[in-house]
Formats: C-alpha cells, structure tokens, sequence
C-alpha cells in the first residue's frame, strides 16, 4: 500500500487510484488508463465514482498526496514540464525547489484540485502533479489557509503550575563546592576587564610599571626600574628619563606623592612601595602627562628643598640618571633641562642650574617660564642679587615674560640689598603684570616698606605740574614713574577704601586707571585687524572705519539688540523698541554735552514700521549705524567704543570667543573703565557706571603706594609721614 496520511478527500481519490489502476500493469502510459472518461484528459471526480463536494474543503497541510516511496508505473512516462527560463526540468526536481518557488508550486496544487472540485478538465500531466508526493524540505513551509477555507487548530499548551518553593533543610543542603581560581579571582575582583589582555612582552610591561610608578609619583620604584632596565638591556627613550628626572625633582622639592601618607610609611624613598609601586595606581593622567612634559607648571617652589639624607640621595640618584642618559646616547629635550635645573636649584648650587638653562638655549631649544624659575630662585634666595638679574635678562631676551611668583623673588633679593633703584623698577613691572596682589608678595612688601633702606632714600626734585601730566597724560592715570617722593619714615597699614576710592589714612583718591593713548591705539588697531580677518566681508568694516573718522566725539555707544532684547527670551525675539529710547534719552541726560550716543544694531532687524518710526530720530541725527548682513555687531560696537575713548552700554559680559583673542593685555583694563550696565524697573531705570577708581596698583601724586590684595576687601596703603594731610586727587 503506498497510501500515506493525507486529507480525507484525497484518500478517495488515492483509493480510488489504487483499486483500478495498480493492478494493471499492462498499462505503460496516461493513455492507456481504463477510466470512463479519461483520454488524455481528466473530466470529473464524478465519472470516477468520487464525490465532488469532499473537494470544496481540500486543503494541502505539511504532507503531500502520496508518499515517494512507491510511484504507479503509468505515471513513469509523462514528459517533464517547461520551466520559465525554457529549461525542462523533471517533476522530481520541480518539486524539490525551495522558498517562494515553493510556495507557488503548492498554490498551483491547489488551484488545480480546486478546478477538479468544480467539473473542469485537467490535463493528465497536471494529474501526474497531484499524484506526487511533496519533498520532505517542501513539508517545511506551511501555508496560511485562505479565507473560508477549514483552518487546522492546534491545543495550545498549558503551563506547568510552577510548585510551590520549600526550603530545604539544613540537613539536606548540598555542601559548597570549592571555587575554581578563575571564579576565585573573578569573584575577588568583580569589575576587572573581561577582555584577555594581550600579550605584552618583559619591555612592555617594564614601560608599564614605569607609568604607574610616575602616577603615585614613586621615586623609590622608578629608580628600581631604572636598574632593572640596565640589567634588562631594554631600550630607553627620552620620555622614561624624562619620568624619572620628573620624580627626583618633585621628592627632592618635597612634593607630596599621590599615594598619599600610606605609601611614605611604606616604602623607602618619597613613597616607594614594597612592590615597586604598581599595587593602588590611580588613574592621574595629569600627573603623567606633566611628567612627560619635565618638571610641573608650577616649579617656582623648587628653591625650597628638603632637608635630610632621603633628599641628598635623590638628588644624586637623579644626575646618575641623567648621565645615564648621555652613555646611551639619548637626546634631552627642555623637559629634560628644566628637570636637572630644578634639582640643581633645589641642592643650591644656582650656578649649575643656569648653566643648563644655557645650554639648552645654546641647542636652539626654547625654553620656558619654567624653565628659568628654579634658578632664579636659588639665586635670590642665596641673596646673589646680580646673578639673578642676569637670569632675567636671559629671559627677557628668550621672549618669556616673568609673572608675580619671579618678579616677588627679585623684588625679594633687592628688597635684602637695599637697592631702592631695583625695588622701584619692579613695582612698576609688578603693577603691569600682576591685578590684585598675593598675600606672600604683601609681605616682601611690607618688609621693604618698614625698612631703613626705603625711609632713608630721598626723592628727586620734580614739580607737581610735571608730576600731574606725566599721571594724566602720558600713562593714562594711577602712576607717574619718576621716582619716590617725599622723605622720612614709611607708615605701612592694611586699610579698606571707601566707596568713592579715599583712603582714610592718607586722605589721597585713588583714580581711575585707564588705558594711554598709545595702549589705546594698539587695542583699536588690534580690534580692526581681527574684525577684517573674521568678517566674510572685510569692506565692510572698513567702510565703517572710513564713516567712524567723519564723526565727532562720542560720549556713548549703545549695544541696541542687547538693550531691545533685554528680558525677552521667551518673546517671539522682536525689538522693545521702548526700551531703546529710554536707555537713549538716559545716557543723552548724562553726556554733559547733551549728545544722543552712537546706537549699532544688524540690519535684519530694522526692517517694519516699529523699527523705522524708532530709527528715524537717530537717523536724521547721524547717530545710527546698521551693521551689513553677514556681519558680526560685536566687532562694530567695540570698535567704535575703542577708538572713540567713550562708554559701552551693554549688559553682555563679552566672554565670547571673540573677545578671547583681544588677550588679557589691555581688554581686562578698558572694560572696567568703559561698560555701563543697566537694568530697567517700573519705578525707573538705572545705570551702572565704572567705579570711581581702579583696583589695581597705584602710585599717588604724592608717592604714596596701594596694594589690593588678592582675596580680600583690604589694601596694603604706604605713605610717608608728613605734618599735615592734604586731600589731594590724583586725576581730577
């Protein structure tokens, strides 16, 4: 029997195939098939004897009709059928076809059985078709049955009811099975890298070590390293001797290590652990990079050293190294240099420390601020007066400019030698370097100020209108370089200065430092020339140049977008067109000459009927000016408030990255002498001027000296003793 399970309306059909057409075996061919009806072609299942209505529910489900086993032999002959492409391909291979061929071969199936179903003729090959069974990758695919057709349901299966959990017994717990060393340190170590590192050959890991002893700042164990590398024939670089140098001048300064208190008590040299240092490595990138670059920024310390044998050695295991460096031929570089010249100014010997400073010089490498830093130290703090100048001037001709920590050290060993010459000389460096002074310089000053040396130095014959135009004039104010005046004893106090800037020990007015006239004109200058270069059109802004020079004086420029836009963030970004005209009619109130100030605003937003009725006033007057489109304003405002000498009413804080190029020369200085902030109420509205003085360092009409210092609201206030106390101003 080849029969296999199949649907009950083909099992008729099967049966009926069987009983009639198996047993003749004569039969070779589809034509010769003894069936009513059947030529070559196939009417009905009704001439067959089979019921028509079994084939309105026919349906093909996994299986084929009949199995492969066993195929009649009538059917052996049928000729094969023509694919798309023109090839003839044989049922057997036809049927075996996977995915979308699939699938139509079976929907094809199906029409035809549907065809039998209603009565129609069906060709003997297409017969041949229904008769196969389907190929065993075929059964994979199951078809959706179509709508009205009998849909073959499946149970769903139900889920278990979980039971309910007992808790075993102490009894019949199984006892902990030993962890493996893998889990033991996994568990040990729950958020190490799974990744497998690696591996890293002995010099590599050797670079490694050396990196986290320069993390925790473990002199003691990059020293080791240092042998072991020797022992190793490893290949040194001029980063790992620059680590290594970094770490000798650091211990030797008496630098903390990283590691904290923990590491010192342990190990044997500024933190050395028992392993070497690697165990507890923090991740202080910033500490490694700073040793790649040499010593730290800060190295002006490095003068004070530390005392002891632990010192004495480091320093000497730091020139090892360094020789070290020259047998294997490895080039230094400054971070080098500034390394050894900062142990050499560390072990006093300032001499040696310049020496490399000029060496390096002489190799054609750059050297840096802190470069000369520790050897200045070491000779100011020798009291070698002249020395120390010499490293200034070598520093001054390498193009790096002292900042308060060099210049204090200076002033300190000129202070110790009584050059009064030498002390002037640096206050006036010290007032254009340094705003607001630090505690450590106050006292240098307070020790030249209360000494023999400053009261006993007498002061030069200048008349007071000599003095009073070198003050306004020639330096803008707060200073007039010719010396000390006055005689007698120093009275040095820390005073706080009242609100209109007098100083109630002195009873002189501070004043109001501002930039001079050749200051000034480098900053306009320096303005333009950055505007030109970051402006898409540069014509532009020189044609504002060109129209700025045909105007007057000006008592006022007016930022418009931020004085229209003021407390309108969450507005539809239109102008308060109110608000400009009141900040106008202000500021035309406080010009003494009764002028409206200069207004600039962009272009886009002058356009509609507000805008024009607003404008108009200030057209006529010639006192609006519409920056082109493409156009940065800021430019345009700040330049004109610049070369112009007036105020910028504004409330921007002006730390754009624009404003960043101008430096920290001059901008600092005219911005608290020229922008008037405002705010506006219902009550009114108010201006807030520049204060009446400058916090800064000042040198009276009178010679007197004032110190702001830094972090606090007082002032270091020195003056001479004289009968009588005079209210004199400095700029009037």
């Amino acid at each position: 029997m080849w029969l296999l399970r199949v649907p009950r309306a083909f099992q008729s059909l099967c049966s009926f195939v069987a009983k009639h057409v198996a047993p003749c075996a004569e039969m070779q061919s589809a034509a010769a098939l003894p069936l009513a009806g059947l030529s070559n072609n196939v009417r009905t299942f009704k001439s067959l004897g089979g019921p028509s209505e079994i084939f309105t529910q026919a349906r093909i489900w996994k299986g084929g009709l009949l199995s492969s086993l066993e195929k009649p032999a009538f059917l052996g002959d049928l000729p094969s059928r023509k694919t798309r492409a023109g090839r003839l391909v044989s049922h057997d291979r036809l049927s075996k076809r996977k995915g979308n061929k699939s699938l139509e071969w079976r929907r094809a199936r199906e029409s035809w059985l549907h065809r039998l179903s209603a009565g129609q003729a069906v060709p003997a090959a297409k017969l041949h078709e229904l008769l196969v069974s389907e190929p065993q990758e075929l059964q994979k695919t199951t078809l959706r049955p179509q709508k009205g057709e009998l849909q073959k349901t499946t149970p769903r299966p139900q889920k278990a009811t979980p039971k309910p959990y007992h808790q075993p017994s102490l009894d019949s717990r199984k006892p902990p099975q030993p962890r493996s060393p893998k889990e033991a340190q996994r568990m040990e170590n729950p958020n190490q890298n799974k990744r497998k590192r690696k591996h890293q050959g002995p010099e590599s890991e050797w670079r490694g070590k050396l990196d986290m002893c320069t993390k925790l700042r473990d002199v003691g164990g990059a020293l080791r390293l240092v042998q072991e590398g020797v022992d190793g024939g490893f290949r040194f670089q001029a980063r790992n001797f620059n680590q290594v140098l970094y770490l000798c001048a650091a211990a030797a300064s008496g630098e903390p290590e990283v590691g904290g208190p923990e590491a010192s008590e342990k190990g044997d040299i500024a933190g050395t652990s028992e392993n070497g240092g690697i165990a507890g490595a923090t991740d202080d990138r910033g500490v490694l990079e700073a040793a790649e670059r040499g010593s730290g920024e800060d190295t002006r310390q490095g003068s004070e050293g530390t005392d002891g044998d632990a010192g004495s050695s480091v320093i000497d295991k730091g020139w090892e190294v360094y020789e070290l460096m020259q047998q294997q031929g490895v080039t230094p570089n400054e971070a080098t240099f500034t390394s050894m010249a900062r142990i050499a100014a560390v072990s006093g010997d300032g001499d040696r420390a310049f020496a490399l400073v000029k060496q390096m010089s002489a190799a054609g490498i750059s050297g840096r601020l802190r470069s000369y830093g520790p050897t200045l130290a070491a000779f100011a703090k020798a009291g070698r007066l002249e020395d120390a100048f010499e490293v200034d001037e070598h520093m001054l001709a390498a193009g790096v400019e002292p900042l308060e920590a060099e210049l204090a050290a200076l002033l300190s060993v000129s202070a110790e030698s009584g050059r009064a010459d030498k002390v002037y000389a640096l206050l006036h460096r010290l007032r254009v370097t340094v705003k607001l002074v630090s505690p450590e310089t106050i006292a240098i000053l307070e020790r030249w100020f209360s000494s023999e040396a400053a009261s006993a130095h007498a002061s030069g014959s200048f008349s007071p209108e000599e003095i009073k135009s070198a003050a306004e004039k020639a330096t803008g104010g707060g200073w007039h370089g010719k010396g000390w005046l006055g005689n007698g004893a120093w009275t040095v106090e820390k005073r706080r200065i009242e609100s209109n800037g007098r100083c109630s020990t002195s009873g002189e007015t501070l004043a109001a430092v501002d930039l001079d006239p050749a200051e000034r004109e480098g900053f306009a200058g320096a303005v333009a020339r950055l505007a030109c270069e970051r402006e898409q059109q540069p014509d532009d802004f020189r044609n504002f140049q060109r129209w700025l020079d045909e105007q007057g004086e000006m008592f006022a420029v007016v930022d418009a977008a931020n004085v229209g836009l003021y407390k309108r963030v969450h507005s539809d970004g239109s102008m308060a067109w109110p608000q400009v005209d009141t900040v106008m009619s202000g500021m035309k109130e406080l010009d003494p000459s009764g002028r409206w100030p200069l207004l600039v605003l962009h272009q886009r937003r002058t356009k509609g009927a507000p805008a024009t009725r607003a404008l108009k006033a200030y057209r006529d007057e010639s006192r609006f000016y519409g920056t082109p489109y493409g156009s940065n304003d800021d430019w345009y405002w700040l330049y004109a408030a610049v070369k112009k000498n007036c105020y910028l009413v504004t409330n921007d804080e002006m730390r754009d990255h624009i404003f960043q190029l101008l430096g920290d020369n001059f901008f600092p200085k005219w911005k608290e002498r020229h922008q008037v902030r405002f705010t506006m109420h219902e009550d009114g509205d108010l201006f807030e001027l520049p204060p009446p003085f400058s916090t800064c360092i000042q040198e009276s009409l009178e010679g007197s000296w004032y110190f702001p210092i830094r972090d606090s609201d007082e002032w270091l206030c020195c003056h001479r003793r004289r009968p009588t106390d005079q209210d004199t101003a400095l700029k009037p």
